[in-house]
């Protein structure tokens, strides 16, 4: 009888161990009927799915696993009835307002004449992340690996001969070659040079066997994959304490990326060094075509002026063929210059004064011109009006300053004041502006073409009287002339 009463103990305590292993096991444990009423839920399955013991056994399992209906679990059930055991994955199994990946394994039972599905569901949420962190270190490694472009080697040396090298693991992602594969052929690395690289190879290495230091050698190799990569052969001899020399060690690095770079830029620099002498070429024509065909007007108009006896007529003929010789000046001096986009205003000015105290007949001697430039060098936007209006402003001084054959001096001054400012001065010592007239208000032509090309240029205009005329032109080479076009402003 106490036999009967100790075996009953062991059995409820074995149940109770077993209810209790169940209950609070690492999986949700579900009892599910065939038509998918749950009609048993461990605490683990509460505890996960966040729901009272009374909650779950008043739903199905179409109300927890996504994607459930009844023809799915019929299947389930089919084929859990036949082969036991059914694994499978689900997105997201609902958690209260949450949800979570889990693996779902359904195991078929019978008990007496009842059939249900153990249904155990497994968070994966951490094995995933797990999984995941595992895949993105193995990718990062192979890119490192892929990207890894030096790798060391050590050479073993005896009695000047070598024994022994190394090729560091580093090597497969500079020659596609392992380290075992230069262990079992030692003159693969030599074979891996081609013809015209070779001799320069071996001429590094029997200065390194002579104890010689040896700069380092740059050289193709011929890839695994057949393809030609450019490396850098870094050596560095090692000595034991009696300075004999051991051996050298080295460093390889993959340069193929950069002398492939440098070869385009050579290719590129050799296409834009033709194009840039080709533009200067036809820049050079052009600008001598334009100059021709000016000087071409200023010729016919000459004709014109000598067949017309109006004194007056042939004085405004003279002002125009000196205007065209002006600009033809800006294009002589254009093609030739070095630069083909700027003209040295200090040189230009120097010749237009000459040509036009020569062209005005000044006898020599009697009125001097003075040129004071410091270096500036215009665009050819700016450099036209700015010689234009000098040349307006020579000429007046000429034709009216000096009359009666007094004697003066003209002088031009250009000057940079300070950063992106040009000053210009043209100025007499002459009889002076006529008191009373107003230079920005006069019928003059001249004086309205200099008011026109201080407009161009976008400057400024002042005259003074003092001891003669002094007119000062201030302008910014670095902004547009008038009419051209701002660049659009960058988008708010």
């Amino acid at each position: 009888m106490m036999e009967d009463d100790t075996a009953r103990r062991e059995s409820e305590r074995a149940l109770r161990l077993t209810q209790l292993a169940m209950d609070r096991g690492a999986d949700a444990l579900l009892f599910v009927g065939s038509g998918g009423r749950i009609c048993y839920a461990n605490e683990t399955a509460c505890s996960m799915l966040r729901k009272s013991r009374a909650a779950l056994l008043a739903m199905t399992v179409f109300d927890l696993l996504p994607g459930q209906t009844p023809e799915l679990w019929a299947q389930t059930w089919r084929k859990s009835r036949v082969s036991g055991i059914i694994r499978f994955e689900v997105e997201n199994v609902q958690a209260g307002a949450a949800s979570f990946p889990a693996e779902i394994v359904c195991n078929y039972l019978r008990l007496e004449e009842q059939e249900l599905i153990c249904v155990a569901i497994r968070d994966v949420s951490e094995e995933r992340r797990s999984r995941k962190a595992l895949a993105d270190s193995e990718l990062r490694y192979r890119h490192l690996v892929e990207s890894v472009t030096d790798y060391i080697y050590t050479v073993t040396i005896s009695d000047g001969k070598v024994v022994s090298t190394s090729h560091g693991p580093g090597c497969v992602a500079v020659t596609g070659y392992d380290s075992e594969e230069y262990r079992r052929d030692p003159y693969l690395w030599v074979n891996m040079v081609p013809g015209s690289d070779r001799p320069a190879v071996l001429e590094q290495a029997a200065m390194l066997l002579s104890g010689a230091a040896a700069r380092p050698l740059e050289h193709r190799i011929v890839h695994k994959d057949g393809g030609i990569r450019w490396v850098k052969n870094t050596p560095v001899p090692r000595r034991d304490d009696n300075g004999r020399l051991v051996g050298y060690d080295g460093l390889i690095s993959d340069i193929t990326a950069k002398r492939l770079a440098e070869e385009e830029m050579r290719a590129l620099n050799l296409h834009l060094l033709a194009a840039n002498r080709e533009k200067e070429v036809l820049m050079k024509e052009l600008h001598h075509r334009v100059k021709n065909n000016l000087q071409v007007i200023s010729s016919l108009l000459k004709l014109q002026s000598n067949a017309v006896k109006d004194s007056r007529v042939v004085d405004l003929l003279g002002e125009c063929r000196a205007r065209i010789k002006t600009m033809a000046l800006v294009h002589e001096k254009m093609y030739q210059s070095r630069s083909l986009s700027e003209v040295d205003m200090g040189e230009y000015l120097r010749s237009l004064g000459g040509h036009l105290f020569n062209m005005f007949g000044v006898k020599t001697g009697r009125i001097r011109l003075k040129v004071v430039a410091d270096a500036v060098a215009l665009s050819l936007d700016k450099a036209i009006p700015c010689s234009l209006l000098v040349n307006e402003l020579i000429s007046n001084a000429l034709k009216y300053a000096f009359p009666d054959d007094r004697s003066g001096e003209i002088g031009v001054a250009l000057r940079v004041p300070e950063p992106n400012r040009i000053r210009i001065e043209v100025s007499d010592n002459g009889v002076g502006f006529p008191e009373g007239l107003d230079f920005r208000n006069t019928a003059s032509l001249g004086m309205q073409l200099v008011l026109t090309f201080v407009e161009q240029l976008g400057g400024e205009i002042e005259m003074a009287r003092n001891q003669g005329t002094s007119f000062v032109i201030t302008f910014q080479p670095g902004l547009p002339a008038a009419g051209e076009r701002l660049p659009p402003a960058a988008p708010a």
